[in-house]
């Protein structure tokens, strides 16, 4: 069920026996915009978030236009970065909402860049999986998809790959057959 929706922000319920939760996809503003643009921007999203999003696990797909800064558990772990114009809101986010960068920690694999600029000379990560921390244990594996099609013409940005590995216990009772009177 779609819940929010603007040209930045999206976020849908997922609902089933098997999962629960909340899915934003977000595209920040980039650090070249206002600071007061960019703060407002932040602050409502936080609000959409409080609203919707009460009680029931969020995932974050962000392109973030933010490094994640250092080393800051349980939200930034080992594999950090320096700080970028959108540092502080990015974190700050995922603080108040209990999130945390599977691909700061040990379990991502290989390189991190996830945006190339125009010129080919820089990279850097600013695109995300957020998850909630309580889900660490089931993360098991981080990337960036590099052979991943985004179908356009831009090659400027890489997908983020994220593999979670739950385990339940399902107790299902035996199918009884009913048997349905009807009348002649």
């Amino acid at each position: 069920t779609t819940l929010f929706r603007s040209p930045r922000r999206l976020l849908v319920r997922i609902e089933n026996p098997q999962l629960n939760c909340h899915v934003l996809s977000m595209h920040a503003p980039q650090s070249g915009r206002p600071l007061c643009e960019r703060k407002t921007w932040w602050e409502e999203t936080q609000d959409i978030v409080q609203t919707h999003c009460r009680n029931i696990p969020l995932i974050l797909l962000i392109d973030a236009n933010a490094k994640s800064g250092p080393q800051r558990p349980p939200v930034v772990f080992d594999q950090d970065d320096s700080c970028s114009a959108n540092t502080a809101f990015f974190i700050d986010f995922l603080h108040v909402h209990g999130l945390y960068l599977p691909c700061t920690s040990r379990l991502h694999d290989g390189p991190t860049a996830t945006w190339t600029s125009p010129d080919g000379m820089h990279q850097h990560r600013i695109d995300y999986v957020a998850v909630p921390q309580s889900w660490s244990p089931s993360c098991v594996h981080s990337c960036v998809l590099h052979e991943f099609d985004h179908g356009n013409a831009q090659d400027d940005h890489r997908a983020v790959g994220l593999q979670l590995c739950w385990q339940e216990k399902w107790k299902s009772s035996p199918n009884k057959t009913r048997v349905h009177p009807f009348n002649e």
